[in-house]
C-alpha cells in the first residue's frame, strides 16, 4: 500500500467534506453550547461520519447492481451534484441553522448529513468504492478517509480557538476557495463519465 497515494486520496478527501463549510455551520449550530459539549459533539459528528463514508466505500458497488444504473452515468449524476455544491460554497450561501438553540442533537441531522456527507459526498464515495476492485484499494480509500475525518475533527474539536485567530470573513475565503476546488473535481468527474458513455 503507497503511502504517497494514500496522503493523496487523503487531501482530496478532506477537500471533498469541505472542512471550512463544515466548521462555519458547526459554530453556527453550537453557538449556545458550552466548549465541553461542543468537542463531545465534534467526536459524534466525525464518527458518524467516518462509519457512513465507510459503509458507502464497501458497499457501493452493490448499491450500483441494485439500481441498475452505469458507473459513467452515475459519475456525470454526481459531477453535477458536486457542482451545485461548489456553486453554493462559492457564492456563500449556507443552509440557516434551526432557530431553536435548546436542540438536542445535532451529530446525525444536519451535522453529518447533509453539511459533511451531503449527496455530493454519497455518490462520490459510492464511485471510489465501485472503482475500488480490491481489498487493498478499498483499503487504502478507507484509511485516507479516516485521515481526512482525524483532519476536520481536529478543526471542528478547535473550532472556537481557529474562529478566533481566523475571524469569520477567512472562513468565508476558505469556504469559496475549497468551492472553486470542488467546481474543478465535479468537471473533471463529469467528463470521465461523457467519454466512458460516449467512447466505450
Amino acid at each position: 500500500m503507497e503511502i504517497n497515494s494514500t496522503l493523496q486520496i487523503a487531501i482530496r478527501f478532506t477537500v471533498l467534506l469541505a472542512p471550512f463549510f463544515a466548521l462555519s455551520m458547526f459554530l453556527c449550530l453550537t453557538r449556545s453550547y458550552t466548549e465541553k459539549r461542543r468537542r463531545h459533539e465534534s467526536i459524534k459528528i466525525m464518527g458518524t461520519s467516518f462509519i457512513l463514508c465507510v459503509a458507502l466505500i464497501f458497499f457501493g458497488e452493490s448499491l450500483f447492481s441494485l439500481l441498475g444504473v452505469s458507473l459513467s452515468a452515475f459519475r456525470v449524476g454526481v459531477g453535477i451534484i458536486l457542482l451545485l455544491d461548489a456553486i453554493t460554497l462559492v457564492r456563500g450561501k449556507i443552509m440557516s441553522p434551526p432557530q431553536d438553540d435548546s436542540i438536542e442533537e445535532i451529530a446525525i441531522v444536519p451535522m453529518t448529513i447533509p453539511v459533511i456527507v451531503g449527496p455530493a459526498v454519497i455518490g462520490t464515495m459510492i464511485v471510489v468504492g465501485t472503482d475500488a476492485d480490491t481489498l487493498e484499494k478499498k483499503l487504502m480509500n478507507v484509511i485516507a478517509m479516516g485521515i481526512a475525518c482525524f483532519v476536520i475533527w481536529i478543526l471542528l474539536y478547535l473550532g472556537t480557538t481557529v474562529e478566533e485567530y481566523l475571524g469569520k470573513r477567512v472562513l468565508n475565503i476558505l469556504s469559496k476557495i475549497t468551492g472553486i476546488y470542488l467546481a474543478a473535481l465535479a468537471a473533471q468527474m463529469f467528463l470521465q463519465g461523457c467519454k466512458a458513455e460516449l467512447f466505450p
